[in-house]
């Protein structure tokens, strides 16, 4: 594969991740993450394409609204390995109760795999919290993970 080729896949399959989401679909979305790959949100890690599934058809089965939305930020590909932000916003009703409308970024490391490229690690940091229009909780951004040196220029140094 190219870079572009490679480039196009991994926003697909972040893509597919926030359509499952979106859907309630928690085999969808767990197939997004290699068999051993990891989550951690807002603090709480989960080992293995299996372990997520089953906190995902949890939380999804409790909420009858899950809608996201997803800003891209960069995105470096290191061989087989590759690095990416994106900025979410989305709106998550549980069952009977307000819609909260969070604010928040994913920070992904990817690896290409037999099945293509999936996520090694995402970590899920919620940046800001409201209900009917009311600031909840606010946590402000959480720290990079990864420095982006290339940004401006072609990481290939083309």
């Amino acid at each position: 594969m190219g870079k572009a080729s490679d480039e196009r896949a991994i926003r697909n399959l972040i893509n597919a991740y926030t359509d499952a989401a979106t859907r309630l679909d928690a085999k969808a979305g767990a197939e997004t993450y290699a068999e051993d790959g990891v989550l951690v949100a807002n603090g709480i890690e989960l080992r293995g394409r299996a372990k997520i599934e089953r906190a995902f058809a949890r939380n999804y089965g409790a909420s009858d609204l899950i809608f996201q939305m997803i800003q891209p930020g960069p995105l470096e590909i290191r061989g087989d390995r590759a690095f990416a932000r994106s900025w979410i916003r989305a709106w998550n009703r549980l069952k009977g109760e307000v819609i909260r409308d969070i604010l928040g970024l994913y920070q992904d490391e990817l690896i290409r795999t037999a099945e293509g490229w999936r996520f090694a690690r995402r970590r899920m940091d919620t940046i800001h919290v409201a209900e009917l229009g009311r600031v909840v909780e606010h946590r402000g951004y959480p720290p990079m993970e990864h420095e982006f040196k290339w940004i401006g220029r072609d990481p290939a140094g083309g």
